[in-house]
């Protein structure tokens, strides 16, 4: 994988206006992208279902017996 920096200059009327580091990296592979979305759906699934048993844990319509 090829990870390198490049320096844009941007020049206003002759003088140096602003620079720039810019990192550029190849584009990740499939299977990576594939692990990464899973590892996220897979978090946020999990937390969802802390919430849910939060919920019935605190649950304030629930009929007393």
């Amino acid at each position: 994988m090829y990870c390198g920096t490049v320096l844009f200059r941007a020049v206003s009327e002759g003088h140096l206006y602003s620079e720039r580091w810019i990192l550029f990296m190849d584009t990740p592979g499939p299977l990576s992208i594939c692990l990464t979305n899973m590892v996220i759906v897979f978090g946020v699934l999990i937390f969802l279902a802390f919430v849910i048993e939060l919920i019935h844990i605190v649950d304030p319509t629930k009929k007393k017996k």
